[in-house]
């Protein structure tokens, strides 16, 4: 398992209990520890492993077993160990891209265990439920079972039907003891149908409570995976989803309550950035701390879904990549050859030009209008000529009606091409 926040580990050390042997490959005594576990039948989780493993591992991994005076053995080292069959072998990687040789994915099966925004805005969705609503979050987990339990009870009457029905000899209509049965699986099935139906009204019901709390979930995925790529910054910068976790319940707990559902989600919202963002801070350079206010905004600003909640316009795909990669960006999808349609004016460099002429380009391919006529306007000269010139252009309002009309990232992005 490629498992680099532990979430992989702690799911198997729940889900085998107190009869897994956990071990690193360093330890000294991996092969006794491993025959006892092969012998038993105990299920073995092997942690932290690296790109390249012992090869003392391979007829474990291949399942190398042969029949040896009846018993099922394998080859461990230089013994013979007898094979129990209820064996299960987990290993777990804390590398977050790492590379395996073909022969070893042939050998064991490969789970990207990573975990992805949409997957931890969920997890996080429970931890709120369970916070502000404690009661619908165990009738959540109630009605979860038991909506798994009539499924099953309606797949059992299916089999047992199909399997009298198979075994019934000469007249099926004549036979008591079979009718009698498929009487008793009609009412049963229709009461499983019964049940299910209201618990199916009533998981709606708590989820719309789960979607309504979902923008605080959103807020702390996004600040999380802010959080985790300072790593590529300074190796230095890292914190575990652990750790993230425990300050994200410690808020939960101790900000300020409100009865109003909406007033409580912004309150919650708002404390948690300003939290993480302090606490973050404190082990920051300060050379980087401006740059980590940035990320925050721009990838709370990326995330459609959460700028509609909050009302803001976000930042579009095009923006982001004319940002990061500049004229570049319009490779591949614009004609490189083509000159801007506007003539550039005097009082702006070509190079800048050529910028602006990418950005409102990709604009227009990708359907957005927002950036529609500002060449042709800047082109104009006038009030554009004295703020293209000035010297402290990003404290200068924007002329005339682009002020309004443009967003602080777009207002950022003709700054920047100056």
């Amino acid at each position: 398992m490629i498992d680099p926040q532990g979430q992989g580990n702690k799911w198997i050390k729940k889900k085998e209990g107190k009869d897994l042997k956990v071990l690193k490959m360093t330890n000294p005594k991996m092969l006794l520890i491993l025959d006892g576990a092969i012998r038993t039948g105990a299920p073995m989780l092997m942690e932290d492993i690296e790109e390249m493993l012992d090869p003392a591992l391979d007829p474990v991994l291949l399942k190398a077993t042969y029949e040896n005076n009846g018993r099922l053995q394998i080859k461990l080292g230089d013994s013979e160990v007898d094979y129990d069959k209820n064996f299960k072998f987990y290993m777990t990687t804390k590398m977050p891209n790492p590379h395996y040789f073909p022969e070893v994915c042939i050998k064991v099966t490969i789970i990207n265990f990573t975990v992805t925004l949409l997957g931890l805005e969920d997890q996080l969705v429970a931890e709120v439920v369970g916070s502000e609503r404690p009661d619908l979050a165990q009738q959540r987990v109630e009605l979860v079972v038991q909506i798994a339990a009539d499924k099953k009870t309606q797949d059992d009457l299916e089999q047992l039907i199909l399997r009298l029905l198979a075994e019934a000899e000469g007249d099926v209509l004549k036979d008591d003891s079979l009718n009698d049965t498929l009487d008793q699986s009609k009412k049963t099935g229709t009461e499983c149908e019964e049940r299910m139906a209201i618990a199916d009204r009533a998981m709606a019901e708590i989820d719309g409570v789960r979607e309504m709390l979902r923008p605080v979930a959103t807020r702390a995925s996004i600040l999380y995976f802010v959080v985790a790529d300072l790593a590529k910054i300074d190796p230095m910068y890292q914190w575990s989803l652990e750790f993230f976790v425990s300050l994200f319940q410690k808020r939960l707990r101790d900000s300020e309550k409100d009865e109003d559902m909406k007033r409580r989600i912004d309150i919650l919202i708002e404390d948690f950035t300003t939290f993480i963002y302090l606490n973050i801070c404190r082990g920051l350079f300060e050379d980087h701390k401006l740059l980590l206010s940035f990320l925050v905004t721009a990838q709370v600003l990326r995330n459609i879904p959460h700028c509609k909640f909050l009302g803001k316009t976000p930042v579009t795909m095009t923006e982001w990549l004319v940002f990061l990669r500049g004229v570049e960006a319009g490779k591949g999808v614009l004609d490189e050859k083509a000159e801007p349609d506007v003539r550039c004016p005097a009082f702006i460099p070509a190079q800048s030009w050529q910028k602006l002429h990418v950005l409102t380009k990709l604009a227009e391919v990708n359907g957005e209008t927002s950036l529609k006529g500002l060449m042709e306007d800047m082109a104009r000269g006038g009030a554009w000529e004295k703020f293209c010139t000035s010297d402290n252009m990003n404290a200068e309002p924007f002329p005339d009606v682009w002020d309004k009309r443009l967003t602080a990232f777009q207002k950022m992005l003709i700054v920047k091409s100056q």
